[in-house]
């Protein structure tokens, strides 16, 4: 069992939670008021302070609960915050419907104390399991009286409910139309988390209890250091994103922890569009395209999945996250960017995008990458993307040839491809690219394409039967009017040709095992030319397996010095003498 303990506070950071704007009013008949000032709207249910101590001090989570029956278990009731040394705090006002004595009974894990108009009701305010108390007191019918509820939690399970029975009412939870909280109406502070709910409302506060209802809102609110959690649900049109965070306090889009919602693009616009905008994170969202007639438009729709560049006034994007998110079946692009720096792309799921547009699109392109900053090293990364089946199937509108439909293309960071008097022109982006941990498989164009292109290192990433489209054959890892580029610890299983340079200076090609074709132009001593021995290798994104089966000659047989501390799925590197090769560690 528990014991009693001393209460603990422990000084964890907690993100607040403030209300938003909100246009809320009383019902249309609300009983009679206590004494006092009234609150500007009152809104049915009890104003609840988390905190993330046992003594009530320190940073505090603030919203409208319905009523008081929570069995939070071992967990606590909100995002960070600690499930063992929290503390509650409920209050308002309560209205009886009848006059005559009132029986409130509390059962808590662990302590709780009640007092209802001033007086103390009850008080169980020490360390224990799960138990009830009870006290009494007279109340007025219809008339109003101060409620209020603390609760502390020490260890193990937790769970609060408080209960009444009187004149005509049974035993139960207190209804949530006899009890009135007050509904702030404030501007968000910098931190705040806001919440997006399918059964949500736009005129609502953006609590958990209270959530907005549509994208659109978040997008017309959110400020620097704010985050948004997105709930399950289908929400219809895209992110026009226009305002930006600021360093350390970025602006997050976000699927609510455990979620998977869907952003559905039903007419012609992208799926999130970045528009000279910087510090912005998109994490764990859904966007599919189901907009009609793409097909039927010989190649004029170019909607993307995420599209970041420049705006009109000359504003580049930059400082971007796009982490675990679903982008799939969109006219144009996957991913990408233009004109922009400091681009993170990680986690990804990418497929079926690019087929019906004429602009050469891509899974996952950075073009004409521009510097904001002269800082040196990696600017861009592009990690741990799964990407499948990306292919055009319209000619590109200049060339009339389909040239494109690449896994990953770093496309003219070299900024040649200007347009008449372009004041970038020729300005080449000096910092560098990190590609490592990607599985490309079923794609029409390359797994790897350099054009144009500078200061990149590919290593470590899965590519399996590219260049899917018949008139493709330039090569799964190619360097083309490009320098210093390596090509190290990658997988390249293809019956096409594997790589090839071009019109380029330092390109590096090392350790990489190569298998299904005798068309591999650079061939170096420390490659390998095998059978990687994949699990289920396929580009069904469904059904593949890229993990390597035991005796793969990829295993344990990677440069030394040239890995990433962890795979595609964040195993540890090395799991046995030496890394694998390839985007998985398969031990």
């Amino acid at each position: 069992m528990k014991h009693a303990k001393p209460l603990l506070a422990f000084g964890l950071s907690l993100l607040l939670n403030a209300c938003g704007d909100a246009n809320l009013t009383s019902s249309s008949q609300q009983p009679e008021s206590s004494s006092g000032p009234q609150p500007n709207a009152v809104i049915n249910g009890l104003n609840a302070e988390y905190f993330d101590t046992q003594d009530f001090s320190g940073p505090s989570l603030s919203r409208l609960e319905p009523n008081v029956d929570f069995d939070w278990g071992n967990g606590s009731p909100a995002l960070n915050l600690e499930p063992d040394t929290f503390s509650a705090r409920y209050s308002g006002e309560l209205v009886a419907p009848s006059t005559g004595t009132y029986t409130f009974y509390a059962t808590s894990d662990d302590g709780e104390r009640l007092y209802i108009n001033g007086q103390t009701v009850l008080s169980d305010f020490e360390d224990h399991w799960a138990r009830t108390t009870s006290g009494t007191i007279n109340l007025l019918a219809g008339k109003r009286v101060p409620i209020r509820l603390e609760y502390f939690e020490n260890t193990q399970r937790a769970s609060l409910k408080l209960e009444w029975s009187g004149p005509g009412v049974t035993r139960q939870v207190i209804p949530t139309a006899q009890l009135f909280g007050i509904a702030v109406v404030a501007t968000p502070p910098i931190g705040a988390v806001f919440f997006i709910a399918a059964i949500g409302n736009d005129d609502n506060i953006g609590t958990e209890a209270l959530p907005w209802k549509t994208i659109h809102k978040a997008v017309g609110t959110l400020k620097a250091g704010q985050t948004v959690l997105i709930k399950n649900g289908t929400y219809f049109g895209g992110l026009y994103i226009q305002q930006s965070g600021a360093p350390g306090k970025p602006i997050t889009f976000k699927a609510f922890p455990g979620d998977e919602p869907i952003i559905n693009v039903n007419q012609a616009t992208s799926g999130a569009f970045l528009e000279g905008v910087s510090y912005v994170n998109l994490e764990g969202l859904d966007f599919e395209y189901t907009a009609p007639g793409a097909q039927q438009a010989n190649g004029e729709r170019g909607e993307a999945g995420i599209m970041m560049q420049d705006s009109p006034s000359g504003a580049h994007s930059h400082h971007i996250t796009i982490i675990n998110n679903r982008v799939h079946n969109f006219p144009g692009g996957g991913i990408g960017s233009n004109l922009s720096d400091y681009i993170t792309i990680e986690g990804n799921t990418v497929w079926e995008n690019a087929l019906w547009s004429k602009y050469d699109g891509s899974g996952i392109s950075l073009y004409r990458s521009l510097n904001v900053d002269t800082a040196s090293g990696f600017h861009n990364f592009i990690r741990g993307n799964t990407v499948f089946n990306n292919e055009n199937r319209v000619p590109d509108f200049k060339s009339l040839a389909i040239t494109d439909g690449n896994c990953i293309i770093i496309d003219d960071s070299r900024n040649t491809q200007h347009e008449l008097g372009d004041p970038l022109k020729d300005k080449r982006y000096t910092a560098a690219t990190l590609i490592e941990n990607n599985i490309c498989s079923g794609n029409g164009g390359g797994g790897l394409r350099i054009y144009s292109s500078d200061n990149v290192l590919a290593r470590h990433n899965t590519l399996y039967q590219n260049q899917f489209t018949p008139t493709i054959n330039t090569g799964e890892m190619t360097a083309y009017d490009a320098s210093n580029v390596r090509f190290i610890n990658n997988i390249v299983y293809t019956s096409k040709r594997a790589n090839g340079t071009a019109n380029a200076t330092d390109i590096v090609y090392e350790r990489n095992l190569y298998f299904g074709t005798t068309d591999i132009p650079i061939f170096t001593s420390s490659d390998l030319n095998a059978d990687p021995l994949f699990e289920a290798p396929s580009s069904n994104l469904t059904s593949a397996n890229f993990r390597l089966r035991v005796g793969s000659p990829a295993i344990d047989t990677a440069l030394n010095g040239q890995s990433p501390a962890t795979d595609i799925a964040g195993r540890s590197r090395p799991l046995g003498l030496g890394s694998d090769l390839g985007a998985w560690e398969s031990r």
